[in-house]
């Protein structure tokens, strides 16, 4: 059943005695004026995976709503349960910001809708909206792999014609006549592969337009502009060679050599002990509101052997008692920094590039005040770029925080 999708494998608990399943026939139907009214309130275009054989095939839906959650559990940890209707998905990704996105199956197409409650698409949304756009590709590679039954299938990314059929309406159609049809199949796409700088996109279907030109400007931020690409330009492979840095030489509270006394150790692995006491088993509580130099590397220590033994509530409660800045971070400290989740990623950019804060970090890394002047002016994210190329780790990248000042950026890892 599960190989034809009858039934999908749902994850939603990690006891292997308590597996879930998302089974396709049981879904409940939405109302078509409710999903209508959603989607005609969504401030962005939306994008559709339109397939050659002119029909979403058979079970395709489902096992892509899934692929699509896998990813939302890995990189925003904590996100709800999706809404899921039949040929309907609503994740909401960000609550708290208002921020959801739409998984929609129609006959011929899934169509892919985000949803914000402002006024304005911020720096925050964008980078999310272009993240969703870029996992599409990765899911649909990952399900064409896995399936036998799609293999032979072309799925291509689409926009609906702004020209002729704004509002999901053919002003003249050819094969329904009269004026405002809305049937799925005669609603013009343009590719995304059409949006390109080398050539204008034109709709070819209407024969009244004033004005058939069609702007990739439009599809934005699902689609960069040429303004936005220029400034995204990658440098060339020789720079990138010459910018290949020693790994900085990090002071820090990261000392891997420490091992806790063997009393806390065996506290930590009983989740009985609460995690004042622990605490207090390795230090006084007044050392840790104002941590001397040896103190700092005990915490940091206990921070790394709490992660270890899964103790979250000792690790919370060194955050929120110690100075920022000190326990090191949760993550791994020995995770590369691009394999830093996404969101944590972003909100570290947006930060640092709030001001000069992201050239100290990279002067603190070795780069050269030429480079730093350069990838200010043409590249959009700049801490992403330094970040690739300076080969540190979490444990370092918090280091460098804390020394440049920044304890509590350093304390978003």
């Amino acid at each position: 059943m599960e190989k034809f999708s009858l039934m999908c494998p749902w994850p939603s608990s990690d006891d292997l005695c308590n597996k879930h399943y998302l089974v396709p026939s049981m879904l409940r139907t939405l109302p078509p004026k409710q999903i209508s009214d959603l989607v005609n309130s969504a401030q962005l275009p939306s994008l559709f995976l339109k397939f050659d054989t002119g029909r979403v095939p058979p079970g395709l839906f489902p096992r892509f709503v899934l692929e699509f959650f896998q990813w939302c559990r890995k990189e925003f940890p904590g996100v709800d349960l999706p809404k899921t209707y039949i040929n309907f998905a609503r994740f909401n990704i960000f609550p708290s910001q208002g921020l959801s996105l739409v998984l929609l199956c129609h006959s011929s197409t899934i169509e892919v809708v985000v949803l914000s409650v402002k006024s304005a698409i911020d720096v925050v949304d964008v980078e999310s909206i272009r993240a969703f756009r870029n996992q599409l590709t990765l899911i649909i590679d990952r399900v064409w792999k896995k399936f036998f039954w799609v293999k032979n299938i072309r799925c291509e990314v689409c926009f609906l014609c702004p020209v002729c059929s704004y509002g999901r309406v053919v002003s003249l159609c050819p094969q329904h006549p009269g004026e405002s049809c809305k049937q799925e199949e005669c609603l013009h796409f343009i590719s995304e592969s059409d949006l390109g700088d080398e050539k204008q996109a034109v709709c070819t279907n209407s024969d009244t337009a004033v004005d058939n030109r069609i702007h990739a400007e439009q599809f934005a931020p699902w689609i960069s502009s040429r303004k936005e690409k220029r400034k995204s330009l990658v440098l060339p492979s020789e720079a990138v060679a010459t910018l290949q840095l020693q790994r900085p030489s990090v002071g820090g509270e990261g000392d891997i050599s420490l091992a806790l006394p063997h009393d806390v150790s065996q506290s930590l692995k009983s989740k009985s002990v609460p995690a004042r006491d622990i605490v207090c088993k390795l230090l006084n509580l007044s050392s840790l509101e104002a941590p001397a130099p040896d103190d700092r590397k005990w915490i940091r220590c206990l921070m790394r052997d709490a992660k270890y033994y899964d103790r979250t509530d000792v690790v919370n409660f060194l955050r929120e008692n110690a100075p920022a800045g000190t326990t090191g971070p949760r993550l791994e400290e020995s995770r590369s920094v691009m394999k830093i989740p996404w969101r944590r990623r972003t909100d570290l950019a947006v930060r640092l590039c709030g001001g000069e804060e992201w050239k100290i970090v990279a002067d603190r890394l070795g780069f050269e005040d030429a480079y730093i002047r350069c990838f200010d002016n043409r590249f959009k994210n700049p801490v992403e770029l330094i970040l690739n190329l300076s080969g540190l780790n979490v444990g370092e990248l918090y280091d460098v925080l804390v020394e440049c000042e920044f304890p509590l950026l350093a304390d978003l890892l």
